[in-house]
């Protein structure tokens, strides 16, 4: 009875001389994610996919060793499941300190990218086009009265979005709307409306 009435102070003494309350250096990292693009993104840090999250605020807990991570736009998909060619892909961004914010726009590194929604209001199919030094990007067909979100683009000083007749494979006769519209997006998204009321 003796040694164990005396063994356990002594226990409980070196318990106490080897805890070390938790220090910041290994906590983890909690990044604020605020998505301003329409589209989704994908989060990954250190290899590690966090997962696609909506546009609004997302808050994630890295590892205290983490510093950066990168997002990636949703692929926006063509009737035919083939993706749609986009100029905005995967970014980085840096984080610190045990709280931090990360904020997704249209803007990077200086440098803006636009996604223009398509509304076909000119009663008939047309062909539509990002065209850029006046070279087709793409061309994509839409019906009467139909809507399309295309994905996102650098907005140059020589980029527009051309009306075509049906059929014609983005070729010949066209009506633009032009750099000026484009660049009014909106603060954030990136996003312009493209009202296309007019056919060639």
């Amino acid at each position: 009875m003796t040694r164990r009435l005396g063994c356990v102070p002594l226990l409980l003494l070196v318990l106490g001389g080897c805890y070390k309350a938790p220090t910041d250096a290994w906590q983890p990292v909690r990044v604020a994610i605020h998505n301003q693009l329409v589209s989704p993104v994908t989060v990954v840090s250190d290899g590690i996919t966090y997962g696609t999250f909506a546009p609004g605020w997302t808050t994630l807990a890295f590892p205290h060793t983490a510093t950066a991570l990168t997002w990636t736009p949703a692929t926006r998909l063509y009737s035919d499941s083939t993706p749609v060619p986009t100029d905005l892909t995967v970014q980085g961004a840096s984080f610190a300190a045990l709280t931090d914010t990360v904020v997704i726009t249209n803007v990077v590194s200086g440098e803006a990218y636009f996604t223009p929604l398509l509304y076909n209001l000119t009663g008939v199919t047309v062909d539509a086009a990002i065209v850029d030094n006046g070279a087709v990007r793409l061309c994509v067909e839409l019906t009467a009265t139909t809507s399309f979100q295309l994905a996102y683009y650098l907005l140059t000083p020589t980029v527009d979005v051309r009306v075509y007749r049906i059929g014609t494979s983005c070729t010949g006769t066209y009506v633009a709307v032009g750099h000026a519209t484009l660049a009014a997006y909106q603060a954030g998204s990136g996003l312009v409306l493209v009202n296309m009321s007019t056919a060639p």
